[in-house]
């Protein structure tokens, strides 16, 4: 909220500026380590079925979907 009230007070944050590019260095990350963290719990001995689940994936997709 901080920085709602100095952006109305006009504020101006020097290292803050907007991306274009429409995809974020934390989340392009975010998203290697985790399918990497899978992976690697499947090589170590894990079964995939544990770790894909057709109804979870058809819910967080149709979520996703509705969001955009």
């Amino acid at each position: 909220m901080a920085t709602a009230a100095k952006a109305s007070q006009g504020v101006d944050f020097g290292g803050e500026a907007e991306s274009d590019s429409g995809l974020d260095t934390g989340t392009l990350l975010g998203v290697i380590g985790g399918i990497g963290l899978i992976v690697t719990a499947v090589i170590r001995g894990g079964d995939s079925d544990i770790f894909m689940n057709l109804n979870a994936v058809l819910i967080v997709a149709g979520g996703m979907v509705s969001t955009c």
